[in-house]
């Protein structure tokens, strides 16, 4: 990505003022779908093409709603983890001795994947 130029990661209140070469807003698209765990097929990339010929200022706008959408949808995923991590440290209490210690291991388990996705590296 040419120097200063950055993907916003929230709402764009004013047009973004900026170039960037065909090429290089090519793979923004592609790697802001890429991240967002879009599979694309032949024409999904020919479309990334005809996009990445339009002014940067749109290109940049719809690579923004991709990240924000897939940050949000980590953001919930993480959530769901934590709360399933939380029964289970909840149930461990519960459990016979031999039981607890499987439950709370796959509790932390659940809390290393929740803070991974809230991350952004993998849902």
């Amino acid at each position: 990505m040419s120097e200063g130029l950055r993907v916003p990661s929230g709402p764009i209140e004013t047009c973004p003022v900026g170039f960037m070469p065909r090429e290089a807003q090519r793979a923004m698209v592609l790697d802001a779908l890429r991240v967002a765990g879009v599979e694309l097929g032949a024409y999904d990339e020919r479309i990334a093409e005809w996009l990445a010929g339009w002014d940067w200022s749109t290109v940049v706008v719809i690579a923004s709603w991709l990240q924000r959408a897939h940050a949000e949808r980590a953001k919930a995923h993480a959530e769901v983890l934590r709360e399933i991590a939380d029964l289970w440290m909840e149930r461990s209490t519960t459990e016979l001795p031999r039981d607890r210690m499987n439950l709370r291991y796959r509790a932390h388990e659940l809390r290393e994947m929740a803070d991974a996705a809230g991350a952004g590296e993998g849902l």
